[in-house]
């Protein structure tokens, strides 16, 4: 090898070596003012198992050492035979805690509810690299890790008696109920009990002087064969006299509804709809009113009515309300109105506080002489 091709050759070692290291700094630049603007990372960083292994923070290591976390949100001991498998959100398999669920056949299904006086927090915890969620039975040791922890979202209550998130009107079996049953939009996740929209909905009732008082029987990942099951479990114990089932899209599937065949689809619809009769049938036996709310995504508040799933799934509804003279209320059209930047968080899917508001307050205003009915009755 000739002296210039040699020198060529070192010379193209070195600039590669001096590229990657230039790469590496800029990098590491990069993860560091991530981890002061706690700002996350982008995908090809924050996947790296290398990367995740030396920039993952000693809190957060020191949680996952207690608790173990999924996507889908709800953390599990990290004993095997402390968690059970249960299907949430309509069809995805996960475990589940027995430190904070009791576990009890639903048609036949193995399903969950929130143990009763349980301490739970609504985490958003900040790993190193990105941000991860979680629920999870709160506990001192937690509580001490969580202090020196970087939290983006810090939420702790404790259910109530029969394992509801409460409200600050309290039920005692002879007072009027309105049963809100629902998934995690109902239950409030990340939203203290104080902030929910059955909790402002309550407010509102108050403000109006009537005789009636809203109880939250929204559970994460539920859908409407667990709603339908809360209803006829808790209806007579609470002395309800109206349900409103607060329904979201994903209560057709959990997953991307383009993954599902055309024949799928259709049996998801009609497990829904099967229970939403059972559910009025339930209520028209029990002298209860019974309401419909669309929950409102943030995907669709441009207000196209194409032929996407959302929109598809809405009109289902509508069409199927319409049919059975139920009156179905759609609160899009009142989000629409606001500025829905503000009305779900950017780091999730979920209502903000606003978001709450906004929903209790259409909602209200779209039942409240149906309210009043239900309140002057003896």
């Amino acid at each position: 090898m000739n002296r210039e091709l040699r020198n060529n050759l070192l010379l193209l070692i070195g600039s590669i070596i001096f590229s990657l290291l230039f790469v590496a700094m800029i990098g590491l630049a990069y993860i560091f003012y991530c981890n002061i603007k706690m700002k996350e990372t982008i995908p090809l960083i924050s996947e790296n198992m290398l990367l995740k292994k030396i920039f993952t923070n000693k809190t957060y290591k020191e949680l996952s050492a207690k608790i173990k976390l999924q996507d889908s949100n709800f953390a599990v001991i990290n004993d095997k035979e402390e968690n059970e498998k249960v299907i949430t959100n309509y069809d995805e398999v996960i475990n589940l805690s027995k430190e904070m669920f009791i576990f009890k056949e639903m048609y036949g299904e193995k399903k969950y509810y929130y143990k009763p006086n349980l301490p739970i927090c609504n985490i958003s915890i900040w790993t190193g690299l990105y941000f991860t969620q979680f629920v999870s039975k709160y506990t001192e040791e937690i509580g001490q890790l969580l202090n020196k922890a970087r939290v983006q979202r810090k939420i702790i209550f404790k259910t109530d008696q029969n394992g509801f998130k409460p409200t600050q009107f309290k039920y005692d079996g002879k007072t009027k109920t309105i049963l809100f049953l629902g998934d995690s939009f109902t239950e409030g996740l990340w939203i203290s009990p104080e902030n929910t929209f059955v909790n402002v909905f309550g407010k509102n009732m108050k403000k109006a002087n009537m005789a009636l008082i809203p109880v939250n029987l929204g559970v994460n990942g539920y859908s409407v064969m667990e709603m339908t099951w809360m209803l006829e479990k808790y209806s007579k114990i609470l002395n309800a006299k109206a349900a409103i089932f607060n329904i979201y899209y994903n209560d057709v599937g959990n997953s991307d509804p383009d993954n599902y065949t055309e024949e799928q689809i259709i049996k998801n619809f009609e497990k829904m709809f099967y229970y939403l009769n059972k559910a009025k049938d339930h209520c028209n036996n029990n002298n209860m009113k019974i309401y419909i709310s669309i929950v409102p995504t943030i995907e669709k508040q441009d207000m196209k009515e194409d032929t996407e799933s959302i929109f598809e799934f809405n009109k289902k509804v509508k069409d199927w309300c319409k049919a059975k003279g139920i009156l179905c209320l759609d609160s899009r059209f009142y989000f629409s109105k606001k500025d829905f930047n503000k009305l779900y968080f950017k780091w999730d899917a979920h209502f903000t506080e606003l978001g709450h508001e906004v929903y209790a307050n259409c909602i209200f205003e779209s039942l409240y002489d149906k309210l009043k009915d239900l309140s002057s009755e003896n």
